[in-house]
């Protein structure tokens, strides 16, 4: 054989052979080290940057106008993209929901919501409204009439409307009407948290000072100081009309409140708001669920919902309403100084045409140390739970915004969750939840590993005592919380 070292000097086709077999050597071994998550001889794993592994994604923001998919049909979400830190198998798909960026603003509690609502302003007290007609300044010429007709005929005439505000309490405001109006506010103070200026025509709004945000809703534009255009139209003046019920359902939407006093009339020029009775909050609203405390029990989406043991303080809350139904999340968390004990997440969907929910992905995707699932049909009835480790607990916008909102409590966010799920649906109401339990709270550490090589990893748990025995609870905790909410009733 010639010596190899004669043939590395004088061959080019041997030198291209040689370094061909050793390159595709290294990349072969890279590639195996990336499918199995076997380590490569004589490396060592280094934590990638955060630009390399994001350990959260920014949540995509879904403008408040926007009407949600039917829960009854949700679009697929977007694939996970492989990740060395984590398993693609271990986050509930339910949750690949888009959070907004703006929530509805909260008020004290006990703020009182009035609404005022015309058809049109009146004319001040001893005026009357003119017709038409009166505009024009030659009556006795057909064609004179015939241009003043077209020119007047059809204009909408705007009139003051004076409201007269003593708000002893926390108050927001609401003013509507389907004619153009110039809403007068007089005696607003400190106690007037925010107006709704509401209508079909152009409105207008004065008197107010600048501190008052005023949120529009008219379906002709309106334009104010300091106001918010959000997207719709609504407006009532008597309680008897089919409108009314669905203006006073938008107003409480907007608003988080329930409706304190209403008082309307088809053409008026004044009326007087007072406070004092006291207001509650609407179901199911920012004001209903962030900064309380819940134990034992909730109602998200008119479903019961059992909470595990301990108090619970409510992070993050969205509600949005589809053509079938609604569609609610809910983050609630336990806090001991600047640690995170625990984290629940909540989704509650409804649908009225009771045409059920699709396959829920989680009940047959997810791996981990408890997987069960005793029905699990499309558009039919769904009852399982799971139990798993998950390396990377922040991704999906429901955990972004919470992990967004502790940290700016000064809280610590851990790198990794034991996380149990449970989730029912029949045809008309779907319930999910996954509990996030923190390891790093009861002191048990946890060094950067890929999923294959994590102390956590069930083939790897029985060789950590205090890791076995932290998740043999949570699988206890787990299969109570299944038993419960298998028998309540969800109607």
């Amino acid at each position: 054989m010639p010596d190899s070292t004669h043939l590395w000097q004088i061959s080019r086709p041997w030198r291209r052979v040689v370094v061909l077999t050793l390159a595709t050597t290294v990349l072969s071994a890279l590639l195996l080290f990336r499918a199995t998550g076997a380590p490569v001889a004589g490396a060592s794993y280094t934590p990638p940057t955060a630009a390399q592994n994001p350990q959260r994604v920014a949540s995509p923001a879904v403008p408040t106008n926007v009407a949600a998919p039917a829960p009854a049909a949700p679009p697929a979400p977007a694939a996970a993209a492989p990740n060395s830190l984590g398993s693609t198998e271990s986050h509930d798909p339910d949750f690949d929901v888009a959070m907004s960026s703006a929530p509805a603003a909260a008020f004290p509690p006990g703020t009182e919501l009035h609404a005022v609502g015309v058809y049109k302003g009146a004319p001040p007290p001893g005026q009357t409204e003119q017709p038409w007609w009166a505009k024009c300044p030659d009556k006795s010429d057909s064609r004179s009439m015939q241009e003043c007709h077209a020119k007047y005929a059809g204009q909408h005439t705007t009139q003051t409307v004076t409201v007269r505000v003593n708000a002893s309490r926390p108050m927001v405001l609401a003013v509507m009407s389907y004619e153009p109006v110039l809403w007068k506010i007089e005696g607003a103070g400190g106690n007037l948290r925010q107006v709704v200026l509401a209508g079909y025509e152009s409105q207008q709004i004065t008197g107010l000072p600048a501190s008052i945000p005023v949120i529009v809703q008219t379906a002709k534009a309106s334009s104010c100081p300091n106001c918010v255009r959000k997207a719709g139209s609504f407006y009532s003046y008597e309680e008897g009309k089919s409108e009314h019920a669905v203006a006073m359902g938008k107003l409480e939407a907007l608003t988080g409140l329930k409706l304190t006093s209403f008082q309307g009339a088809y053409d008026e020029n004044a009326f007087n708001v007072s406070g004092g009775r006291g207001g509650s909050f609407s179901a199911d609203s920012v004001q209903s669920y962030v900064d309380r405390v819940f134990r034992d029990e909730l109602t998200l989406g008119g479903v019961p919902v059992m909470l595990p043991e301990g108090a619970w303080r409510g992070l993050v809350f969205q509600k949005i309403d589809s053509p079938v139904g609604e569609d609610q999340m809910l983050v609630l968390v336990q806090v001991e100084g600047n640690r995170l004990r625990a984290l629940l997440a909540l989704r509650a969907r409804t649908n009225r045409q009771r045409q059920g929910f699709p396959a829920h992905r989680a009940c047959s995707e997810i791996k981990g140390y408890v997987v069960k699932a005793e029905a699990n049909e499309s558009f039919g009835p769904q009852l399982c739970e799971w139990v798993t480790h998950v390396t990377v607990p922040w991704t999906q916008p429901v955990f972004v915004a919470a992990a967004d909102k502790l940290s700016a409590m000064n809280v610590d966010v851990p790198d990794i969750a034991i996380a149990s799920g449970v989730h029912r649906a029949d045809m008309a109401r779907s319930i999910s939840a996954v509990y996030y339990g923190n390891p790093e709270f009861r002191g048990i550490q946890t060094p950067h590993a890929t999923w294959g090589q994590s102390a956590w990893h069930p083939g790897l748990l029985a060789a950590s005592p205090e890791k076995q025995a932290y998740v043999d609870k949570q699988v206890r905790q787990t299969g109570f919380w299944y038993q419960i909410l298998a028998v309540q009733r969800q109607n």
